[in-house]
C-alpha cells in the first residue's frame, strides 16, 4: 500500500491498466454542498485504483449546478469513468431531513433503479469519504450468502443502543445483534433485489418515520437482520477519534477515512490530521485553495 500522500498516490496511478479485470461500479449520490467533498472522494479514489482495476463512478445528482458537474468530471482517468444520473421520484421518498444529514442519503435504497441487470456486485460511497487504498479489494471478500457487507458501525454497536433499532424487540433481533454503517456497503444486487430491500426500507421509513435517527441506515439495518457481512474495520474508519478506538485495522491503516457526524473538513477549519490530507486531495480539483471560514462558530466546534 502507497503512503497515502497525492505524490505517492499519483506514483501509483501512473501504473494502473484498466484492461485487467471488469470495472467496479460505484455509486454515490451528492447535492451542490457536498460538491467538493464528491469531487475529492472520486480524486481519492482514481488515486489509489491498483494496477488493474478499473471503475465506473455513477453519481446521483441530487441538485449540483452545472458548474459543479464539469468540474467533478474532471476528475476522471482512464480507469475511472463518470455517469450522471437523475434522482428517483418516488412518491416513498422520504422528504424529512434534520441538521447536516441530506435528503440525497435517501437515494441509496433506490439504487436497483440505476444498476443495470448485467451488473452482479455493486459498491455504494457515501461522499464525505477519503480513499486511501484499492477500493476494488473490498470484492476479495466473501460474503457467503449475505446482501451486503459492510463495517460494524464504530458509535452504534448494536441494534439495541440509543440511536440503533427502535423496534428492535419487535423485529426478533438479539439486544446484542450487531449495527453496521451504510456508508460503504458492497452489494450482491440479485440478492439485494430478490429480498426486496429498497421498498422494505421505504416502507420502514414511513411507518416509524418520526422515530428515526439515522433515516435510512437504521432502516436497512431494520430489514437486513442476519443477512449482511461484516467487513474489515478498515474500510470504513470513523474520523471521530472516540469513535475509532473502538475500531481495529492493524498496521495498514485506514483504507476509507469517513468523515461522518457534523464536523466536515470542508465546513470547520483548522482540525489537522487526516482532514488535513483531505485539503491535499481538494487542491488537485477545481476547488483548490478554497478553506473554510474561521467564524467564532466553527472556532468553537473546532476545539
Amino acid at each position: 500500500m502507497n503512503d497515502g500522500s497525492p505524490r505517492a498516490a499519483q506514483r501509483h496511478r501512473s501504473c494502473a491498466r484498466a484492461d485487467h479485470a471488469p470495472a467496479v461500479f460505484v455509486i454515490c449520490a451528492a447535492d451542490e454542498p457536498y460538491a467538493p467533498a464528491l469531487a475529492v472522494m472520486v480524486e481519492s479514489l482514481a488515486c489509489h485504483a491498483g494496477p488493474g482495476s478499473a471503475f465506473e463512478v455513477h453519481i446521483v445528482d441530487c441538485g449540483l449546478s452545472d458548474e459543479s458537474r464539469a468540474a467533478i468530471s474532471l476528475q476522471a482517468r482512464s480507469n475511472v469513468s463518470i455517469s450522471w444520473r437523475q434522482p428517483s421520484t418516488s412518491e416513498k421518498t422520504p422528504e424529512i431531513s434534520w441538521g447536516h444529514v441530506s435528503k440525497a442519503t435517501f437515494q441509496r435504497l433506490l439504487i436497483g433503479e440505476w444498476v443495470r441487470p448485467d451488473v452482479e456486485s455493486v459498491l455504494w460511497l457515501d461522499c464525505d469519504l477519503l480513499v486511501l487504498d484499492d477500493v476494488a479489494r473490498v470484492f476479495d471478500v466473501d460474503v457467503g450468502d449475505g446482501v451486503l457487507a459492510a463495517v460494524r458501525d464504530p458509535f452504534v454497536r448494536q441494534v439495541s443502543s440509543h440511536f440503533g433499532v427502535r423496534q428492535w424487540r419487535e423485529l426478533g433481533f438479539g439486544r446484542d445483534d450487531p449495527y453496521f454503517n451504510a456508508g460503504v456497503m458492497r452489494i450482491d444486487m440479485q440478492r439485494w433485489r430478490s429480498a426486496n430491500v429498497g421498498e422494505l426500507a421505504l416502507d420502514y421509513l414511513s411507518r416509524f418515520g418520526s422515530r428515526v435517527y439515522f433515516n435510512e441506515q437504521e432502516a436497512l439495518n431494520a430489514v437486513l437482520r442476519g443477512r449482511w457481512r461484516r467487513l474489515e474495520d478498515r474500510w470504513n474508519v470513523s474520523v471521530n477519534p472516540f469513535h475509532a478506538r473502538r475500531q481495529r485495522y492493524g498496521d495498514r491503516g485506514p483504507a476509507i477515512v469517513h468523515f461522518c457526524g457534523r464536523v466536515k473538513p470542508w465546513a470547520v477549519p483548522d482540525l489537522g490530521g487526516v482532514h488535513d490530507q483531505w485539503f491535499e486531495y481538494l487542491d488537485r480539483t477545481a476547488w483548490r485553495d478554497t478553506r473554510p471560514p474561521g467564524s467564532l462558530k466553527n472556532r468553537i466546534i473546532s476545539w
